[in-house]
């Protein structure tokens, strides 16, 4: 079974978990507390499609082997470019979080 065939179970599972956890991120900036209430509803919905029994389609077995001779290039070139990335990201949050705030001075403050 290859990883190219996921099946609609696991795409509806994906999705709901990261809508949950969107929701619940978006939970935490409102007053109301909605983000337990899909937390639990998405539990509850990944027991009942983890209960629900898989059909039993058998896949035929090829014996096709695939060489490619430059994944070791490709993976050095995704592990630099992630590295750079994350070194990036880092390098963007850290000048906006340390970067200088002044507030105007009120000319006319009255009380």
């Amino acid at each position: 079974m290859s990883s190219a065939a996921i099946g609609i179970g696991a795409i509806i599972l994906i999705g709901l978990w990261f809508s949950t956890f969107i929701l619940c991120l978006l939970s935490l900036r409102t007053r109301h507390s909605i983000g337990p209430i899909f937390l639990v509803s998405t539990i509850l919905i990944t027991i009942i499609l983890l209960s629900i029994p898989r059909s039993s389609v058998e896949t035929p077995k090829l014996d096709i082997k695939i060489v490619d001779p430059l994944y070791v290039w490709r993976l050095a070139t995704l592990s630099i470019l992630s590295i750079s990335a994350a070194i990036g990201l880092a390098a963007l949050f850290s000048s906006h979080v340390m970067s200088r705030k002044t507030v105007p001075q009120l000319k006319s403050w009255v009380l």
